[in-house]
């Protein structure tokens, strides 16, 4: 739906207008002030009501203003008073009225497309929002299943910097045992050695003691043997007494050399009592050792869990990717990226102005696929860009309302106070500059 004729009355600057618009592209051109913003605010006003309504919408010195709007179905009739009322009455082709008019309307209106370069003032995040509505992308599923893996993996990833953290505090002294040494254990290995050691004593005060004793019977058997020449009447005596000696002396001996063979090295007690002495250190060393394992082992099985959910992250982008691909963009190269939205991967913000007004003017026709009509400034708009929003509205059919400043009178609807004052073909100076 087109506008197919604009009249208006008494409205801002006009004083009173008609314009059949010919052809994709109308173009109002006059000097500054002529009224050519009053047409795009008349248009603007009656499809959108109050919202956009100005301040002061009669032009002065008037007590009302009218602006009527001809489509191919309806005929738009909005009024105005000084009072600040007015009403709006929407007719059709078989003179029924609308009884809700601006509900109608609100339905058949983008605002957008009245004016495409609003998307482009939009802040990143309008901007994705607009699109991704425009593109029917819906990413909410996948956003709450990335922020949840998210919020795991910054936990996962605390935790385990957590855990390194303390065990790297823990400082354990080089040949600590895996165990604990428990006081039985040492006290039971120092009363063995000590009853050893009191045993090989003892043994040794024997083994001395024998050895005096057959040191003596050596003595006395020498001066035996030298009385038995002199005492030959003692002979028997003496040789059973001799006899008697050497047989405890063979006994001592066989006992001292098994006693001999049998001892063995004494226990040094020292380390031990070393062991002893050092004990508490020992274990305390023995539980930060445990305790180190423990956070190492529980950091590693947290860089497990978050390689794990870094692989769920890249599936659901991957996911998110497939789903943007496949949307169907008002341009190609447009989409959307978590920051807002890109052209061929660049910031729509660092896009260049011809691209930003071809991308605004095909997201503005997108979201207007009932009435084909929209709006621009065109002062800032040179031939090249004027001629490329006259190819885009041509391959949409949409009608495209510029104003643009020219003071000669030879291009477009040119306005003069108010009113039309010349009517140009439609494609002769276009797109001059």
């Amino acid at each position: 739906m087109k506008i197919l004729k604009l009249t208006a009355e008494n409205f801002k600057k006009l004083v009173a207008i008609e314009i059949t618009p010919q052809g994709n592209v109308v173009l109002l051109t006059g000097k500054n002030g002529a009224g050519k913003s009053s047409i795009l605010d008349a248009i603007m006003s009656v499809f959108c009501g109050k919202k956009y309504q100005p301040e002061k919408p009669i032009r002065e010195g008037q007590e009302k203003a009218e602006v009527v709007i001809t489509t191919e179905n309806y005929i738009i009739k909005r009024t105005f008073t000084a009072a600040g009322g007015g009403n709006v009455t929407i007719t059709n082709a078989d003179g029924m009225k609308a009884t809700s008019p601006q509900a109608m309307l609100d339905k058949l209106v983008g605002e957008i497309a009245f004016n495409p370069m609003m998307f482009i003032d939009y802040d990143a995040r309008k901007q994705r929002e607009i699109l991704m509505k425009l593109a029917g992308l819906d990413f909410s599923d996948i956003d709450t299943d990335i922020a949840g893996v998210k919020q795991k993996r910054s936990e996962v990833k605390s935790a385990k910097e957590t855990y390194e953290h303390e065990a790297a505090r823990i400082e354990v002294p080089e040949q600590t045992p895996d165990e604990e040494v428990g006081m039985a254990d040492v006290s039971a290995e120092m009363q063995a050695a000590m009853l050893n050691n009191h045993a090989r004593n003892q043994e040794l005060i024997e083994i001395e003691n024998i050895k005096t004793t057959i040191t003596h019977l050596d003595e006395t058997l020498d001066n035996e043997e030298s009385l038995i020449a002199n005492l030959k009447k003692q002979i028997d005596e003496i040789t059973a007494r001799h006899k008697q000696n050497l047989d405890l002396k063979a006994k001592h001996n066989n006992k001292w050399a098994e006693l001999i063979e049998k001892i063995g090295d004494a226990i040094d007690l020292e380390p031990i009592q070393q062991k002893i002495d050092n004990l508490d250190g020992v274990n305390i060393a023995v539980r930060k050792k445990f305790s180190k394992a423990e956070y190492l082992k529980k950091s590693s099985a947290k860089s497990k869990e978050f390689a794990i959910l870094g692989t769920a992250m890249k599936e659901l982008e991957a996911k998110k990717a497939e789903r943007l691909a496949e949307a169907k963009m008002p341009i190609p190269g447009l989409s959307v990226d978590e920051n807002g939205v890109i052209y061929e991967g660049i910031p729509l913000a660092q896009v260049n102005d011809a691209k930003k007004l071809e991308i605004g003017v095909a997201v503005g026709m997108k979201m207007n696929p009932k009435l084909k009509v929209i709006r621009l400034n065109g002062n800032n708009l040179d031939s090249d860009s004027l001629e490329i929003v006259s190819k885009m509205v041509a391959e949409k059919d949409f009608q495209v309302w510029i104003e643009k400043l020219n003071e000669d009178g030879k291009v477009g609807i040119f306005i003069e106070d108010g009113s039309v004052k010349t009517v140009n073909e439609p494609k002769q100076n276009l797109f001059s500059k």
